[in-house]
């Protein structure tokens, strides 16, 4: 290892002989308007090529250390150069901003008199110091000369064959297939033991839900990638409903893992929390119920009591739940009371030569049949070679990847790097370019295992001068991506699977990174163990309280970078910023986006050099003026919603995210003029408001949203913006206000859009509030320059009567989004490219014939009859009130009402103006086969309509109905059928909707969502009810407010029931259903095929009556795995549920169950729920729980609100671990009282008790 750690200390200071030494003495110079050409050239050509020559060679020179003095000096040099370089850069910075703010906008660099003027008065003292710094570097760098008659350097000492020839690099992509080798075995042994319930014991309460699993293995074997195979199968499979990733490391912090395991189990970032308790009930909520599987990626040490701590949430989970960990040391393992441990051995060696050759090949397209051999031959002939760490190939594999040469892969084959993994590592690192070397070290800064976001690297790249381009076309943001994806295609970092953009380190190569970036780069975790050098330039924190260690922090006066990590929770901190910013003048980068600064010190101002800060975590209400003057910020983080003149003076902005929504507020952001982030603009008729704030904003990048569009006087004004000329925009929206009484014409809308052309680059255009009646000419015909165009969004544009030809537009176009075009009346040929298709509220379009019309005219009284009948009785029995309408809108009216006369009117208004459009001209909608999703809300559609545009959508995966009213019947059998992709349905307010069609054809449906549709008959294909309405592949049914009407007739084995509209829903067929939700179903009498329902996990039953049979029950079938219920009625457990479902139940919630006390046989169901973890009741009319509850013995949480009768609790289990009681009588309150109350001896017990 201190053999490597020499070579790495050598490899770290390859980035030197880049251009950048050159590069700064050019600039430094031509500040100084002195002529170096000479000089340059016998830098460029001799001295530099002689410096890398000493690199290459110090490796295994006997004067080794002497280099490495040399070569220290030369980059303080360097560095020392840059800083006053940089100063000088300021001062010019600072005069260009007293210039503009004086009312003048003028580039200094064009005001030659001036500029000589300000070089000899205001920057005397800096050329000087300027001056003897580039001598400096130039002395320093010329000693390399000295070095060249002590060292024997032939051919074959100096590795430049293989370095890396630019010219001759091979094409990489920035992501390779994720593909595993020799471990199948390894995967399936581990997940037939996650399969087992071992050491579960069903009779004892106290058992713990989970078991432990681990994979013991030496670093670089594959003991995470082995882990990553086990996730990507079981996702599949979907035997856990929770899958959680955590990497731990060496450092254990019980808030930031519990922290890790929400992000991982909710799929969100975990908010800001400071209380370890607030996090743990967080995570509590997530796992539930949930039978989870939670991967611990590598572990080292173990506290007992932290472990402990860590994993007391866990204990909700379902049992079967388990814990899969990967380490080094089988005793931390065996310290947690793992039961199962996979020693990880090497691979096959087929495999492993596999491994090699897939990532030596990679995607690498090799014409030449005769090199393809060559390189084949190679591999074959030191097969014997190829063993050990699958890490080693890998990165040994990927950098034979970018040099297709045989006699390159013969030398490198030869020294039989793979037997040792940090030697091949190494052999790689030092095969990188300069600049990915320097940009690589620099992660070291960064926790074992920590996502490395794609955006954060590249702005931290970036403000550390990392990021060097000669095309003055190229961003720096775009270079800095391209070196991300040139490392990820070499092995150094992995793109993670958890976070989109995001990526990972191997902890080998995060060691590695370490080794080289020793004397650059330190870090701190937990407690300071060891003296942090005082030449180090960048360096991060990950401790609680930073303070601790103020003094070693403000001695570092060369130090750049300053990140703080992980919840800091120090009250100390103001204070400690104070001397930092004080001290420390020469920081680039501050990131304090983990702690909650209270006040940012006006020391702050002092640091010229300053590019990065991130304050997203600290909110001020005020901010120092000296942050002002922060000229050379280009990126800037904020949580402010105070507005902050100040801010138009940093004048280098590239990036500001302000989370507090400050931005669109601030004035005169237009001089700004290398911002590159501006997600909105609020148009003002203030002052530094204007529209052409935006003129001079060339760089701006992604999206833009431009708002307050009404305040804009003409196309004139508009065309200030300049908006054409934004090359980098991709996402465009533009929006006037439509609320309030405004005056503006519709004219005036339609000039200021055409003033308002958007880059024709734009790819996303989304336009709100617009009232012009017509489209402007960029979008229209010839003159249309949105050919690049990916998806259209029209919302709220109201008066607008015609859209351009949609399929001329862009035929790219993938979705288009029209809500509320009240007038539109046509809609053109859609693109064939098309996938989403969204029409919500465009009243005037209507697709049908005429005949349609005239067969719904007829029944139409009949029909709204019927609805109205059963609105009121939902209404008045259930208080459930009929949401608003968008009709509601166009037909003058402010809100729909539930009373029979007013829905009754409303009804008939609209069908009147569907009516009337229906008989204008007959439109049929046509839809290109590529749709996927299709929405269809507040439309007129009739049956013939809708079973038109339906046909042949092959490709619909998503189909959404909503307030169609005119629709009477889904298409038929032939139609739907060969909707062979369509996966979710939503049937939603069709209020004349009679009959579901062909629904059953439906072969891929997984969800199924019908609400509201209150004339829905429950119709069966067959006599007998043998046939289910639903298809078999149905996981999710929800059905809420319907009818379910049918006649006797049609189930004579009702008749006897003598109600002609009690109705049954057959579900016997729905094999796979998980989750079944059925509500304010008046009439449904009877769940049929229950016991077939094997799989349903969550059932809620409702505002159903009449439910008071079910021919079989769940559990019948003969297995069960029902977790949750809600119901608001005890009884309904008793008719659908068998002893064996009751048993399986962990969640039961009763809620406005209107008895005041349970019936016998009610409560003989509780004494079967033996598994029931929660328990609640929600607003019940109860006057006593029931009196079993005592004998639950697995009860852990019992939740009772509003439940105002209820004065008295009946003994509660031992298990009880959390008791709620919210607005709940004052007299139970009182009788819970600790410890006079009454019933406080019956719950004194349990460890959390919440009375309110």
């Amino acid at each position: 290892m201190a053999e490597h750690a020499a070579h790495a200390a050598l490899a770290g200071f390859k980035w030197l002989v880049s251009p950048i030494i050159t590069n700064l003495i050019n600039k430094g110079y031509a500040y100084l308007d002195m002529d170096v050409a000479e000089k340059m050239q016998d830098l460029e050509n001799i001295i530099i090529p002689q410096m890398e020559i000493l690199i290459e060679a110090a490796e295994n020179s006997p004067h080794k250390a002497r280099l490495h003095g040399w070569l220290k000096s030369l980059e303080e040099a360097v560095y020392e150069a840059e800083d006053v370089l940089d100063l000088h850069c300021y001062y010019l910075l600072k005069q260009k901003v007293k210039r503009s703010t004086g009312g003048i906008t003028v580039r200094l660099e064009s005001l030659p008199l001036i500029k000589n003027l300000l070089k000899r008065f205001t920057f005397g003292p800096q050329n000087i110091k300027l001056k003897h710094a580039l001598m400096n570097l130039e002395n320093v760098a010329a000693k390399a000369k000295e070095f060249l008659p002590f060292l024997t350097i032939g051919v074959s000492n100096v590795r430049g064959p293989e370095a890396t020839n630019e010219s001759g690099r091979k094409v990489t992509t920035s992501l390779l297939t994720h593909t595993v080798f020799g471990r199948d075995k390894d995967r399936d042994h581990i997940i037939d033991l996650l399969r087992e319930r071992v050491g579960l014991e069903h009779e004892s309460s106290f058992a713990k839900s989970y078991t432990i699993v681990a994979i013991v293995g030496l670093g670089g074997a594959g003991k995470t990638t082995l882990a990553q195979y086990v996730c990507d199968y079981e996702r599949e499979a979907k035997h856990f409903d929770v899958i959680m990733w955590v990497h731990v490391s060496q450092r254990m912090d019980v808030e930031k893992l519990t922290s890790k395991m929400v992000e991982s189990a909710s799929g969100m970032e975990c908010p800001h929390l400071n209380n370890l308790d607030t996090l743990q009930m967080e995570l509590t909520k997530l796992l539930k119920l949930k039978k989870f599987l939670l991967v611990l990626d590598d572990i080292w040490s173990v506290d007992d009591k932290q472990w402990e701590l860590l994993l007391a949430p866990l204990s909700v989970g379902n049992r079967g739940s388990k814990i899969l960990l990967t380490t080094r040391m089988k005793g931390a393992a065996e310290l947690l009371g793992t039961k199962h441990f996979i020693q990880l051995k090497e691979i096959e060696q087929s495999d492993f030569v596999s491994l090699f050759m897939y990532y030596a090949f990679g995607d690498a397209k090799i014409d030449d049949n005769t090199l393809c051999k060559q390189l084949e031959g190679v591999v074959k002939e030191n097969a014997s070679k190829l063993h050990g760490s699958p890490l080693a190939a890998r990165m040994v594999g990927g950098q034979l990847c970018r040099r297709l040469d045989a006699n390159f892969w013969k030398s490198i084959l030869n020294r039989d790097l793979l037997k040792d993994t940090m030697k091949s590592l190494l052999w790689s690192y030092q095969n990188l370019d300069a600049h990915l070397q320097r940009c690589f070290s620099y992660c070291s800064l960064f926790c074992k295992g920590d996502l490395i976001l794609r955006k954060g690297l590249v702005h931290l790249w970036s403000a550390e001068g990392f990021i060097k381009t000669r095309d003055e076309s190229k961003q720096m943001e775009d270079v800095a991506k391209e070196y991300i994806d040139d490392l990820v295609s070499s092995s150094f970092f992995q793109p993670s699977s958890l976070c989109d953009n995001s990526y990972v380190m191997h902890d080998l190569l995060h060691d590695l990174a370490e080794m080289v970036s020793k004397d650059r780069c330190f870090r701190v975790e937990g407690s300071l163990t060891k003296e942090i050098p005082r030449e180090i330039r960048h360096l991060s924190l990950i401790m609680d309280r930073p303070s601790d260690v103020k003094e070693e922090i403000c001695s570092l006066r060369n130090l750049r970078t300053l990140i703080f990590v992980g919840i800091i929770n120090d009250d100390c901190i103001d204070d400690l910023l104070h001397d930092i910013f004080g001290k420390l003048k020469k920081l680039r980068v501050v990131d304090l986006s983990s702690c909650e600064v209270r006040k940012l010190p006006k020391s702050i101002g002092g640091l010229k050099h300053l590019r990065h800060l991130d304050l997203r975590n600290s909110s001020f209400e005020f901010f120092p003026k000296s942050v002002s003057t922060l000229y050379h910020l280009e990126f800037l983080f904020l949580n402010c919603t105070s507005v902050w003149k100040g801010l138009t003076h940093l004048i280098n902005l590239r990036h500001i995210n302000c989370f507090g929504g400050m931005l669109e507020r601030v004035p005169r952001i237009g001089m700004l003029t290398a911002l590159q982030t501006l997600r909105c603009f609020q148009v003002q008729k203030k002052k530094g408001y204007e529209l052409k704030q935006l003129e001079k904003l060339t760089e701006l990048q992604d999206s833009l949203h431009i708002s307050g569009l009404e305040d804009v006087e003409g196309k004139a004004e508009a065309l200030e913006a300049k908006l054409k000329d934004k090359k980098g925009i991709e996402k465009l929206r533009l929006e006037w206000s439509t609320s309030g009484n405004s005056s503006r014409s519709s004219d005036m809308d339609t000039q200021v859009l055409e003033g308002l052309c958007p880059p024709p680059q734009l790819r996303i255009l989304e336009i709100m509030g617009y009232q012009g009646q017509i489209c402007p000419s960029w979008m229209v015909g010839d003159r249309c320059l949105l050919h690049n165009l990916k998806s259209l969004e029209l919302h709220q544009c109201r008066a607008l009567e015609f859209l351009p030809d949609i399929d001329s537009l862009s035929q790219d176009l993938n979705d288009l989004v029209l809500q509320d075009l009240w007038k539109l009346k046509k809609l053109s040929i859609l693109p064939p490219a098309l996938t989403k298709l969204v029409l919500d509220a465009c009243f005037s379009l209507a697709f049908g014939s005429k005949e349609d019309s005239e067969m719904i005219r007829s029944t139409q009284d009949i029909t709204i009859s019927q609805v109205v009948t059963f609105s009121e009785g939902l209404a008045d029995k259930h208080a459930i009130n009929i949401r608003q309408s968008k009709w509601s809108k166009i037909i003058s009216k402010s809100s729909v009402q539930t009373d029979g006369n007013s829905l009754r009117n409303w009804l008939e208004l609209r069908m009147d103006i569907i009516y009337r459009n229906l008989q204008e001209e007959e439109v049929q909608l046509v839809l290109p086969p590529s749709l996927q999703l299709l929405e269809l809300t507040s439309c007129a559609f009739t049956n013939s309509a809708l079973q038109e545009c339906l046909r042949d959508l092959t490709s619909l995966t998503h189909l959404k109905i909503s307030d169609v009213i005119s629709l009477t019947s889904l298409p038929s059998a032939d139609v739907l059928g060969c909707l062979t992709m369509l996966q979710e349905l939503e049937i939603r307010e069709c209020w004349f909707l009679t009959s579901l069609g062909g629904l059953h054809t439906l072969s891929s449906l997984k969800e199924l969502t019908i609400d509201l549709c209150p004339n829905l008959s429950a119709e069966w294909p067959t006599l007998g009810g043998s046939t289910s309405l639903l298809p078999s592949s149905l996981e999710s049914l929800k059905i809420n407010a319907c009818n379910w009407k049918h006649l006797d007739d049609l189930r004579p084995d009702l008749a006897s029931l003598n109600n002609p509209f009690m109705a049954s829903l057959q579900l016997g067929n729905l094999k796979s259903l998980s989750k079944l939700s059925i509500t304010n179903c008046p009439n449904l009498s009877s769940l049929l095929g229950l016991d077939e329902l094997e799989h349903l996990k969550e059932l809620v039953v409702k505002k159903c009556p009449k439910l008071t049979h079910a021919e079989t029950k769940l559990g019948d079938g003969g297995s069960s795995q029902l977790k949750s219920c809600i119901i608001d009625a005890p009884s309904l457990l008793y008719v659908l549920l068998a002893e064996r479902a009751s048993a399986s139940l962990n969640f039961l919630h009763v809620e406005d169950f209107n008895s005041e006390s349970f019936r016998p046989e009610d409560e003989q169901v509780f004494q079967h729920l033996t598994s029931l973890r929660n328990l609640h009741f929600r607003k019940c009319s109860i006057k006593s729980l029931p009196a079993n509850l005592e004998s639950l013995n697995s009860l852990g949480l019992l939740y009772i609100y509003n439940c105002q009768n209820i004065l008295s609790l009946p003994h509660l289990p031992r298990s009880l671990s959390s008791l709620s009681l919210l607005s709940c009588n004052p007299v139970l309150e009182k009788q819970c009282q600790k410890p006079h109350g009454q019933d406080w001896c019956k719950i004194a017990h349990i460890p959390t008790v919440y009375v309110s």
